[in-house]
């Protein structure tokens, strides 16, 4: 009987510790496909209206730079979208990326929707995991399926540290355009 209980306690801890492991891998898919998912569907029109907003805007010339001294609403709302996903060192590029996204579909009309998204850990590093999805765009002129894909990295806390992508994105940017 003592050994039965044991055994049962053995295959419980068991059970617990590949739990919390799926969980830990179920965080950082999540992380990382909010991020893509953010980036790649739209446009986001609250930011359309806040990148056209001159609030927003800094003034360089004449000498002088001219800018709020706080925080605009656009850095706000940036922030409040990616900063706790995204590590520090990492978040101006990502971020950058995920403007020029959204600014390529809403000025040439489109719609994008990101989804069917495919995450893989590596084997080699457990904090690099290969991605893949498809965006569905819509235009007046145009409208297709482009497969996106490349490899993103997170730190120990599950934030994103990088994401690089393939020559897809730049495909889809072209046509967009």
């Amino acid at each position: 009987m003592r050994k039965w209980t044991k055994h049962k306690l053995g295959l419980a801890l068991l059970l617990v510790l590949l739990l919390v492991a799926g969980g830990c891998s179920s965080q950082t898919d999540s992380v990382i496909e909010t991020v893509l998912n953010q980036q790649f569907s739209g446009p986001d029109e609250e930011l359309i209206a806040l990148l056209e907003d001159p609030e927003n805007l800094a003034i360089i010339g004449d000498d002088e730079q001219k800018r709020a001294p706080s925080s605009t609403d656009l850095e706000d709302y940036l922030q409040e979208t990616y900063g706790s996903l995204i590590i520090e060192n990492s978040y101006q590029e990502i971020v950058s990326n995920a403007v020029h996204i959204q600014t390529a579909a809403a000025e040439n009309n489109y719609s994008l929707k990101a989804e069917d998204f495919q995450l893989n850990q590596s084997d080699a590093n457990e904090k690099e995991y290969d991605f893949s999805f498809d965006v569905v765009y819509e235009g007046n002129e145009n409208s297709g399926e482009q497969e996106i894909s490349g490899k993103a990295f997170v730190n120990e806390n599950d934030k994103i540290a990088d994401i690089r992508f393939d020559e897809s994105l730049q495909s889809l940017l072209n046509a967009l355009e």
